[in-house]
């Protein structure tokens, strides 16, 4: 983008220089055909306040554009804030299902103690557990009842 400014600022400064020296040219020819020293330092005034101009038009042109970049970089970053808010949201809410889960199951397996249902309830309240945020006195708690449910198993196996 910034290579096609500068040709199309070059290649305009050129035309434009061109073109005043062209018409200087002309209207010294019509006149008496002979250029003074007060018309070739008219040229080269005239040269350069255009391409001054010219410059300072694109210098314009690029802030205005700038402008609209930072506009819309401001804008995704505004989305991408919502969009951090909104995944930390949801981070917790699935924390707080899979705590509320994991608690329904403990419950049931308290319930359903010595049963299949009870140790499979066991089992599913540890799958559900978040193992980093789950403190750890439970997480011991849950898997020595499982312990103790699987050595219940073999016993009364045994024993029918």
């Amino acid at each position: 983008m910034a290579c096609k400014n500068n040709i199309i600022l070059t290649s305009t400064c050129i035309i434009s220089s061109v073109t005043c020296v062209a018409l200087t040219f002309w209207g010294q020819i019509k006149n008496n055909g002979t250029i003074t020293t007060d018309s070739y330092i008219g040229i080269i005034a005239s040269l350069i306040g255009v391409c001054a101009t010219i410059v300072v038009g694109f210098q314009i042109a690029s802030f205005f554009e700038l402008r609209n970049l930072k506009q819309q970089i401001d804008q995704v970053e505004k989305q991408r804030k919502d969009l951090e808010l909104y995944k930390t949201t949801i981070s917790n809410e699935i924390h707080l299902s899979k705590t509320g889960i994991s608690n329904a199951f403990g419950i049931l397996s308290v319930v359903e103690k010595g049963s299949l249902l009870g140790f499979a309830a066991r089992v599913s309240s540890i799958v559900c557990d978040d193992l980093q945020a789950t403190p750890g006195n439970i997480l011991l708690t849950r898997y020595q009842q499982l312990y103790n449910e699987i050595s219940f198993f073999p016993k009364t196996i045994v024993f029918l």
